[in-house]
């Protein structure tokens, strides 16, 4: 009986989500990327070459958190097309 009731809660979670990234702009000079406040600076040039590919694949990407780990530079962020920038952040940030 919950099921249906469950997954429209969910749809809807996924649409306010979706109208959030579409309401963010891009920030910090960036053209393609919203950076959230709060976030540890990730190094400039990575920056705008993770833009440039995000812009080149038509997308928008919202950092909510960037930090420090023991094993290193941790990117949590949010894709408005659902891609996965993880293996372009860890060639990036492992030149």
């Amino acid at each position: 009986m919950e099921r249906p009731k469950t997954a429209r809660e969910l749809h809807r979670l996924f649409q306010l989500h979706d109208e959030f990234l579409q309401s963010l702009s891009s920030n910090s000079g960036l053209k393609a990327i919203h950076i959230a406040s709060g976030c540890v600076d990730l190094p400039e040039w990575a920056l705008r070459r993770w833009d440039n590919e995000v812009k080149s694949e038509g997308d928008f990407v919202y950092v909510s958190d960037a930090h420090y780990k023991r094993s290193g530079l941790y990117v949590d962020y949010d894709s408005l097309l659902g891609r996965d920038y993880d293996d372009f952040l860890d060639g990036l940030l492992t030149e």
